[in-house]
């Protein structure tokens, strides 16, 4: 047999080459989908966690310190700082205080600003804490 002969022709080659790159592809947009999907859950009960400190700071002028305390279930896919002091606490304690699971926003534009309210409500907690010492 000859080396031609042995050797695939060049419309096999490009067809396989072509196969191959199109399997990557395919791989790489389904795992991001995947990614994308699977923060879906985590990220909207964070943003509901969000909303019930929000409740439970403004009612008690405390933060938390369980899921007990909100009296709600723990939600699934979120990480949240249960020992948050209103008084020491700063800014980037508040942002980060409430998470989900996969660290990061993907789908819910509204964390930050939903957040930057409760570090919001913390300052006024402060600051009628303070009126209410020096009266």
């Amino acid at each position: 047999m000859t080396d031609a002969a042995q050797q695939p022709s060049r419309p096999k080659w490009i067809r396989s080459t072509l196969i191959l790159v199109a399997g990557f592809l395919l791989g790489y947009v389904t795992s991001d989908l995947s990614r994308w999907y699977s923060s879906l859950a985590p990220e909207y009960n964070t943003a509901r966690t969000i909303a019930d400190i929000n409740e439970f700071v403004k009612k008690n002028s405390r933060w938390p310190s369980s899921w007990q305390d909100l009296g709600t279930p723990s939600a699934q896919g979120v990480v949240v700082n249960w020992t948050i002091d209103l008084r020491a606490c700063d800014r980037h304690d508040i942002m980060t205080a409430i998470r989900p699971r996969t660290g990061r926003y993907r789908t819910y534009p509204h964390a930050e600003s939903q957040l930057n309210s409760l570090w919001l409500l913390v300052q006024q907690l402060r600051d009628s804490s303070d009126e209410e010492r020096s009266d």
